[in-house]
Protein backbone atom coordinates (compact mmCIF):
# COMPACT_ATOMS: atom_id res chain seq x y z
CA UNK A 1 0.00 0.00 0.00
CA UNK A 2 1.15 3.46 -0.32
CA UNK A 3 2.98 5.36 1.78
CA UNK A 4 0.84 8.25 3.13
CA UNK A 5 2.06 11.06 5.16
CA UNK A 6 -0.84 11.48 7.41
CA UNK A 7 1.10 13.91 9.45
CA UNK A 8 2.46 16.22 7.06
CA UNK A 9 -0.94 16.12 5.60
CA UNK A 10 -2.30 17.50 8.56
CA UNK A 11 0.78 20.19 9.28
CA UNK A 12 -0.71 21.76 6.24
CA UNK A 13 -4.34 22.12 6.88
CA UNK A 14 -3.35 23.22 10.58
CA UNK A 15 -1.19 25.91 8.66
CA UNK A 16 -3.95 27.07 6.93
CA UNK A 17 -6.52 26.61 9.26
CA UNK A 18 -4.59 28.97 11.67
CA UNK A 19 -4.38 31.68 9.19
CA UNK A 20 -7.80 31.96 8.87
CA UNK A 21 -8.81 31.39 12.48
CA UNK A 22 -5.17 32.66 14.24
CA UNK A 23 -6.62 35.62 15.77
CA UNK A 24 -9.49 33.69 17.60
CA UNK A 25 -7.50 31.77 20.07
CA UNK A 26 -4.31 32.71 22.75
CA UNK A 27 -1.31 30.57 22.01
CA UNK A 28 -2.30 28.51 25.41
CA UNK A 29 -5.92 27.88 23.74
CA UNK A 30 -3.93 26.59 20.59
CA UNK A 31 -1.85 24.55 22.37
CA UNK A 32 -4.89 22.79 23.82
CA UNK A 33 -6.90 22.90 20.26
CA UNK A 34 -4.19 21.32 18.17
CA UNK A 35 -4.37 17.79 20.02
CA UNK A 36 -7.97 17.89 19.50
CA UNK A 37 -7.81 18.64 15.58
CA UNK A 38 -5.25 15.85 14.90
CA UNK A 39 -7.89 13.44 15.87
CA UNK A 40 -10.78 15.15 14.38
CA UNK A 41 -8.04 14.81 11.44
CA UNK A 42 -7.81 10.79 11.96
CA UNK A 43 -11.94 10.49 11.37
CA UNK A 44 -12.02 13.13 8.00
CA UNK A 45 -12.87 11.39 5.28
CA UNK A 46 -10.21 11.63 2.32
CA UNK A 47 -11.42 11.74 -1.02
CA UNK A 48 -7.56 10.61 -2.82
CA UNK A 49 -7.51 7.72 -0.49
CA UNK A 50 -11.30 6.87 -0.30
CA UNK A 51 -11.53 6.35 3.41
CA UNK A 52 -10.17 8.47 6.89
CA UNK A 53 -6.72 8.09 7.73
CA UNK A 54 -7.96 5.38 10.65
CA UNK A 55 -9.30 3.51 8.56
CA UNK A 56 -6.55 3.54 6.17
CA UNK A 57 -4.32 1.24 8.59
CA UNK A 58 -7.50 -0.83 9.82
CA UNK A 59 -7.95 -2.13 6.39
CA UNK A 60 -4.23 -3.65 6.38
CA UNK A 61 -3.25 -7.30 7.24
CA UNK A 62 -0.80 -7.10 9.70
CA UNK A 63 2.08 -7.98 8.03
CA UNK A 64 1.38 -4.86 6.01
CA UNK A 65 0.89 -2.84 9.19
CA UNK A 66 4.48 -3.86 10.46
CA UNK A 67 5.49 -3.55 6.60
CA UNK A 68 4.28 -0.30 6.57
CA UNK A 69 5.65 0.94 9.86
CA UNK A 70 9.43 0.15 9.02
CA UNK A 71 8.91 1.92 5.59
CA UNK A 72 7.92 4.89 7.87
CA UNK A 73 11.05 4.53 10.02
CA UNK A 74 13.67 3.66 6.89
CA UNK A 75 12.69 6.63 5.34
CA UNK A 76 12.64 9.14 7.86
CA UNK A 77 8.61 9.69 7.45
CA UNK A 78 7.14 10.91 10.82
CA UNK A 79 4.89 7.76 12.21
CA UNK A 80 1.34 9.10 12.30
CA UNK A 81 -0.34 8.30 15.91
CA UNK A 82 -3.24 6.63 13.61
CA UNK A 83 -0.74 3.55 12.48
CA UNK A 84 0.35 3.50 16.22
CA UNK A 85 -3.06 3.39 17.76
CA UNK A 86 -3.78 0.50 15.47
CA UNK A 87 -0.77 -1.38 16.07
CA UNK A 88 -1.25 -1.15 19.71
CA UNK A 89 -4.47 -2.39 19.48
CA UNK A 90 -3.87 -5.65 17.14
CA UNK A 91 -1.07 -6.31 19.22
CA UNK A 92 0.32 -8.60 16.05
CA UNK A 93 3.71 -9.89 18.44
CA UNK A 94 4.65 -12.46 16.52
CA UNK A 95 5.27 -9.99 13.51
CA UNK A 96 7.06 -7.53 15.73
CA UNK A 97 9.26 -9.52 17.03
CA UNK A 98 11.49 -10.05 14.23
CA UNK A 99 11.69 -5.89 14.55
CA UNK A 100 14.00 -6.33 17.43
CA UNK A 101 16.72 -7.93 15.47
CA UNK A 102 17.13 -4.22 13.59
CA UNK A 103 20.51 -2.68 14.05
CA UNK A 104 18.60 0.81 14.08
CA UNK A 105 17.44 2.09 17.44
CA UNK A 106 14.74 3.77 16.85
CA UNK A 107 12.96 0.17 15.13
CA UNK A 108 14.09 -1.42 18.26
CA UNK A 109 12.59 0.94 20.79
CA UNK A 110 9.38 1.12 18.84
CA UNK A 111 8.86 -2.52 18.69
CA UNK A 112 9.55 -3.22 22.31
CA UNK A 113 7.15 -0.27 23.18
CA UNK A 114 4.45 -2.14 20.93
CA UNK A 115 5.20 -6.00 22.74
CA UNK A 116 5.76 -4.69 26.03
CA UNK A 117 5.72 -7.82 28.95
CA UNK A 118 4.03 -10.20 26.21
CA UNK A 119 5.28 -13.41 27.47
CA UNK A 120 6.04 -14.48 23.83
CA UNK A 121 8.84 -11.93 23.79
CA UNK A 122 10.33 -13.41 27.08
CA UNK A 123 13.10 -15.20 25.30
CA UNK A 124 14.01 -12.13 22.36
CA UNK A 125 14.29 -9.98 25.40
CA UNK A 126 16.12 -12.20 27.70
CA UNK A 127 18.70 -12.82 24.23
CA UNK A 128 18.64 -8.96 24.14
CA UNK A 129 20.17 -8.69 27.70
CA UNK A 130 22.37 -11.43 27.67
CA UNK A 131 24.07 -10.32 23.73
CA UNK A 132 24.88 -6.74 25.04
CA UNK A 133 24.55 -5.87 21.36
CA UNK A 134 21.92 -3.71 21.71
CA UNK A 135 21.74 0.06 22.90
CA UNK A 136 21.59 0.95 26.22
CA UNK A 137 18.05 2.86 25.86
CA UNK A 138 16.60 -0.36 24.12
CA UNK A 139 18.00 -2.32 27.05
CA UNK A 140 17.10 -0.45 30.00
CA UNK A 141 13.28 -0.58 27.62
CA UNK A 142 13.62 -4.57 27.98
CA UNK A 143 14.45 -4.54 31.76
CA UNK A 144 11.58 -2.31 32.03
CA UNK A 145 9.20 -4.77 30.85
CA UNK A 146 10.39 -8.30 32.10
CA UNK A 147 10.62 -6.32 35.95
CA UNK A 148 6.68 -5.25 35.19
CA UNK A 149 6.51 -9.40 34.85
CA UNK A 150 8.88 -10.26 37.50
CA UNK A 151 7.26 -13.36 39.06
CA UNK A 152 6.56 -14.63 35.28
CA UNK A 153 10.61 -14.32 34.65
CA UNK A 154 12.37 -14.73 38.12
CA UNK A 155 13.13 -18.45 37.23
CA UNK A 156 14.79 -17.39 34.03
CA UNK A 157 16.18 -14.71 35.24
CA UNK A 158 17.87 -16.53 38.19
CA UNK A 159 19.30 -19.38 35.47
CA UNK A 160 20.72 -16.71 33.06
CA UNK A 161 22.07 -15.04 36.13
CA UNK A 162 24.16 -18.23 36.89
CA UNK A 163 24.51 -19.26 33.45
CA UNK A 164 26.05 -15.41 33.03
CA UNK A 165 27.63 -14.27 35.97
CA UNK A 166 31.31 -14.25 34.98
CA UNK A 167 34.38 -11.38 35.27
CA UNK A 168 34.21 -8.41 32.75
CA UNK A 169 37.32 -7.33 31.39
CA UNK A 170 37.97 -3.23 31.87
CA UNK A 171 39.75 -1.25 29.10
CA UNK A 172 43.05 -1.09 31.18
CA UNK A 173 43.12 -4.65 31.88
CA UNK A 174 42.13 -4.85 35.30
CA UNK A 175 39.24 -7.13 36.17
CA UNK A 176 36.16 -6.51 38.36
CA UNK A 177 33.06 -8.73 38.53
CA UNK A 178 28.92 -7.68 37.85
CA UNK A 179 26.32 -8.43 40.56
CA UNK A 180 23.32 -8.60 39.58
CA UNK A 181 20.25 -8.88 42.58
CA UNK A 182 17.05 -10.44 41.65
CA UNK A 183 14.15 -10.59 44.29
CA UNK A 184 10.78 -11.77 44.25
CA UNK A 185 8.33 -9.00 45.05
CA UNK A 186 5.31 -11.47 45.29
CA UNK A 187 3.14 -9.79 48.64
CA UNK A 188 3.37 -12.80 51.71
CA UNK A 189 -0.07 -12.93 53.60
CA UNK A 190 -0.82 -14.88 56.36
CA UNK A 191 -1.78 -18.53 55.40
CA UNK A 192 -4.71 -18.68 57.75
CA UNK A 193 -6.45 -16.15 60.29
CA UNK A 194 -9.39 -16.30 62.45
CA UNK A 195 -12.20 -13.41 63.25
CA UNK A 196 -15.22 -14.01 65.26
CA UNK A 197 -17.81 -11.98 63.96
CA UNK A 198 -18.74 -8.29 65.54
CA UNK A 199 -15.22 -7.96 67.16
CA UNK A 200 -14.08 -5.03 65.17
CA UNK A 201 -12.49 -4.93 61.96
CA UNK A 202 -9.86 -7.49 60.93
CA UNK A 203 -6.11 -6.81 60.69
CA UNK A 204 -3.68 -8.89 58.68
CA UNK A 205 -0.12 -8.40 58.43
CA UNK A 206 1.05 -8.21 54.46
CA UNK A 207 3.97 -8.07 53.16
CA UNK A 208 4.48 -5.86 49.88
CA UNK A 209 8.48 -5.32 49.86
CA UNK A 210 7.50 -1.60 49.00
CA UNK A 211 4.76 -2.21 46.26
CA UNK A 212 1.09 -0.67 46.02
CA UNK A 213 -1.50 -2.86 46.75
CA UNK A 214 -3.91 -2.44 43.60
CA UNK A 215 -6.47 -4.88 44.66
CA UNK A 216 -8.24 -7.06 47.61
CA UNK A 217 -10.46 -9.95 46.79
CA UNK A 218 -12.49 -12.02 49.06
CA UNK A 219 -13.79 -14.86 47.71
CA UNK A 220 -13.55 -13.20 44.07
CA UNK A 221 -15.36 -10.42 45.73
CA UNK A 222 -13.45 -6.59 44.92
CA UNK A 223 -13.53 -4.96 48.08
CA UNK A 224 -13.62 -0.81 47.43
CA UNK A 225 -11.42 1.57 48.50
CA UNK A 226 -13.59 2.34 51.16
CA UNK A 227 -13.54 -1.12 52.74
CA UNK A 228 -10.38 -1.92 52.77
CA UNK A 229 -6.80 0.05 53.90
CA UNK A 230 -2.99 -0.66 53.81
CA UNK A 231 -0.55 1.10 56.49
CA UNK A 232 2.85 0.21 57.63
CA UNK A 233 2.67 -3.29 56.82
CA UNK A 234 -1.21 -4.02 58.09
CA UNK A 235 -4.35 -4.53 55.61
CA UNK A 236 -7.43 -3.74 57.83
CA UNK A 237 -10.45 -4.95 56.32
CA UNK A 238 -13.51 -2.91 58.00
CA UNK A 239 -16.28 -4.10 60.29
CA UNK A 240 -18.85 -3.28 57.88
CA UNK A 241 -17.52 -5.96 55.55
CA UNK A 242 -16.62 -9.11 58.20
CA UNK A 243 -20.02 -8.97 59.72
CA UNK A 244 -21.71 -9.06 56.35
CA UNK A 245 -20.36 -12.41 56.12
CA UNK A 246 -21.45 -15.97 57.58
CA UNK A 247 -19.71 -18.17 59.09
CA UNK A 248 -17.27 -20.15 57.11
CA UNK A 249 -14.13 -19.85 54.85
CA UNK A 250 -12.94 -17.17 53.05
CA UNK A 251 -9.81 -16.83 50.57
CA UNK A 252 -8.53 -13.55 50.65
CA UNK A 253 -6.25 -12.40 48.04
CA UNK A 254 -3.78 -9.14 48.09
CA UNK A 255 -2.50 -7.96 44.69
CA UNK A 256 0.59 -5.97 43.79
CA UNK A 257 2.65 -6.62 40.70
CA UNK A 258 2.12 -10.40 41.28
CA UNK A 259 -0.71 -11.38 44.07
CA UNK A 260 -0.78 -13.54 46.85
CA UNK A 261 -3.17 -15.61 49.24
CA UNK A 262 -4.65 -16.68 52.56
CA UNK A 263 -7.36 -18.37 54.39
CA UNK A 264 -9.76 -16.45 56.67
CA UNK A 265 -12.42 -18.93 58.89
CA UNK A 266 -15.03 -16.28 60.09
CA UNK A 267 -16.86 -17.75 63.30
CA UNK A 268 -19.68 -16.58 65.01
CA UNK A 269 -22.26 -18.07 67.40
CA UNK A 270 -22.82 -21.59 66.66
CA UNK A 271 -25.98 -23.87 66.98
CA UNK A 272 -25.85 -26.11 70.08
CA UNK A 273 -27.76 -29.84 69.82
CA UNK A 274 -29.01 -30.63 73.43
CA UNK A 275 -27.26 -33.11 75.60
CA UNK A 276 -28.53 -37.18 75.79
CA UNK A 277 -28.77 -39.62 73.69
CA UNK A 278 -30.57 -39.43 70.42
CA UNK A 279 -32.73 -41.80 68.72
CA UNK A 280 -34.44 -42.00 65.43
CA UNK A 281 -36.88 -44.97 64.20
CA UNK A 282 -37.80 -45.46 60.69
CA UNK A 283 -41.29 -44.51 60.14
CA UNK A 284 -41.65 -41.63 62.66
CA UNK A 285 -40.57 -38.18 62.39
CA UNK A 286 -36.99 -37.81 63.89
CA UNK A 287 -37.06 -34.72 66.97
CA UNK A 288 -34.45 -32.85 67.95
CA UNK A 289 -33.86 -30.12 70.67
CA UNK A 290 -31.40 -27.05 68.99
CA UNK A 291 -30.85 -23.76 69.83
CA UNK A 292 -29.56 -21.79 67.22
CA UNK A 293 -28.40 -18.82 69.05
CA UNK A 294 -31.20 -16.18 66.87
CA UNK A 295 -30.20 -17.06 63.64
CA UNK A 296 -31.24 -18.14 60.44
CA UNK A 297 -30.87 -22.31 59.52
CA UNK A 298 -29.26 -22.04 55.93
CA UNK A 299 -29.33 -25.96 55.78
CA UNK A 300 -30.39 -29.38 57.21
CA UNK A 301 -28.46 -32.95 56.70
CA UNK A 302 -28.79 -36.15 57.41
CA UNK A 303 -25.87 -39.33 56.60
CA UNK A 304 -24.65 -36.19 54.29
CA UNK A 305 -27.82 -36.14 52.54
CA UNK A 306 -29.22 -32.17 51.98
CA UNK A 307 -32.41 -32.25 53.08
CA UNK A 308 -34.98 -29.76 51.08
CA UNK A 309 -37.49 -27.08 52.75
CA UNK A 310 -40.45 -29.87 52.64
CA UNK A 311 -38.12 -32.32 54.62
CA UNK A 312 -37.98 -30.67 58.16
CA UNK A 313 -39.01 -28.27 60.28
CA UNK A 314 -37.30 -25.73 62.86
CA UNK A 315 -39.88 -24.16 65.12
CA UNK A 316 -39.04 -22.73 68.51
CA UNK A 317 -35.84 -24.62 69.26
CA UNK A 318 -37.56 -27.95 67.56
CA UNK A 319 -35.91 -29.11 64.64
CA UNK A 320 -38.21 -31.99 62.81
CA UNK A 321 -36.68 -34.63 60.35
CA UNK A 322 -39.70 -35.72 58.21
CA UNK A 323 -40.56 -39.73 58.62
CA UNK A 324 -40.00 -40.25 54.54
CA UNK A 325 -36.14 -39.23 55.10
CA UNK A 326 -35.42 -41.80 57.15
CA UNK A 327 -36.81 -44.38 54.59
CA UNK A 328 -33.94 -43.47 52.59
CA UNK A 329 -31.50 -44.27 55.12
CA UNK A 330 -30.02 -47.37 56.18
CA UNK A 331 -29.88 -48.22 60.16
CA UNK A 332 -27.00 -47.32 61.98
CA UNK A 333 -25.44 -44.77 63.28
CA UNK A 334 -25.99 -41.46 61.81
CA UNK A 335 -25.00 -37.54 61.93
CA UNK A 336 -27.16 -34.42 61.30
CA UNK A 337 -25.91 -31.34 60.82
CA UNK A 338 -27.62 -28.25 60.93
CA UNK A 339 -26.20 -25.36 59.31
CA UNK A 340 -27.22 -21.94 60.82
CA UNK A 341 -25.37 -17.65 59.73
CA UNK A 342 -23.22 -18.30 63.06
CA UNK A 343 -22.06 -21.45 61.94
CA UNK A 344 -22.70 -25.82 62.18
CA UNK A 345 -23.50 -28.06 64.47
CA UNK A 346 -23.72 -32.18 64.22
CA UNK A 347 -24.82 -34.76 66.02
CA UNK A 348 -24.57 -38.06 66.11
CA UNK A 349 -28.15 -40.30 66.19
CA UNK A 350 -28.97 -44.36 66.26
CA UNK A 351 -30.98 -45.08 63.21
CA UNK A 352 -33.16 -47.80 63.97
CA UNK A 353 -35.87 -50.32 61.85
CA UNK A 354 -39.43 -50.04 62.97
CA UNK A 355 -40.72 -53.19 64.79
CA UNK A 356 -42.69 -55.82 62.69
CA UNK A 357 -46.45 -56.17 63.65
CA UNK A 358 -46.98 -59.94 64.40
CA UNK A 359 -49.17 -61.88 61.64
CA UNK A 360 -52.22 -64.20 62.18
CA UNK A 361 -50.51 -67.61 61.48
CA UNK A 362 -51.64 -69.60 58.53
CA UNK A 363 -50.91 -72.95 57.34
CA UNK A 364 -50.84 -76.13 59.48
CA UNK A 365 -51.18 -73.82 62.66
CA UNK A 366 -53.75 -71.63 61.21
CA UNK A 367 -56.57 -72.11 58.26
CA UNK A 368 -55.95 -75.79 58.49
CA UNK A 369 -56.11 -75.79 61.96
CA UNK A 370 -59.69 -73.92 61.28
CA UNK A 371 -60.33 -76.35 58.39
CA UNK A 372 -59.98 -79.60 60.96
CA UNK A 373 -62.68 -77.44 63.33
CA UNK A 374 -65.12 -77.03 60.86
CA UNK A 375 -64.81 -80.81 59.74
CA UNK A 376 -64.85 -81.68 63.49
CA UNK A 377 -68.25 -79.74 63.82
CA UNK A 378 -69.99 -81.09 60.47
CA UNK A 379 -68.75 -84.27 61.65
CA UNK A 380 -71.06 -83.99 65.02
CA UNK A 381 -73.88 -82.88 63.00
CA UNK A 382 -73.67 -85.42 61.00
CA UNK A 383 -73.23 -88.56 63.73
CA UNK A 384 -75.69 -86.40 65.56
CA UNK A 385 -78.33 -86.71 62.86
CA UNK A 386 -77.99 -90.27 62.48
CA UNK A 387 -78.21 -91.30 65.85
CA UNK A 388 -81.57 -89.08 66.06
CA UNK A 389 -82.56 -91.05 63.10
CA UNK A 390 -82.05 -94.34 64.88
CA UNK A 391 -83.94 -93.43 67.93
CA UNK A 392 -86.73 -92.60 65.68
CA UNK A 393 -86.61 -95.56 63.98
CA UNK A 394 -86.74 -97.98 67.07
CA UNK A 395 -89.87 -96.09 68.55
CA UNK A 396 -91.93 -96.66 65.46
Amino acid sequence: MELVDFDGLFDKKLTEYMKQNGGKRTEKEWEDAIPKLYQKFGDTYLPKYGCTPRQYYARMTDDELISTLCAHLRGGVPVPEFLCAETEKRRPTGQILSLLDSDDEETALYAVHFIGDDSLAFDKYFSVLESGEKSEDVENEVAECLKSAADQVKDRAMASYARYKKQAETASGATGTFTVEISDSTPVIAAVTQYKKNSGALEIAVETYGKEIVSVKLNNRVLQSGEYTYANGKLTIAESVMNSLVAGEYTLEAETVASAAGKIVVSDEPPVFADGEANAVKGSDFVLTVDVKNKTVISVSVDGLPLGEDDYTYENGTLTIKAAVLEEIAAGEKEVEIVTEGGKAVRTFTLSEAPKQEEKKKGCGGSVAAAGAAALSAAIAVAFAAGKKKRDESED
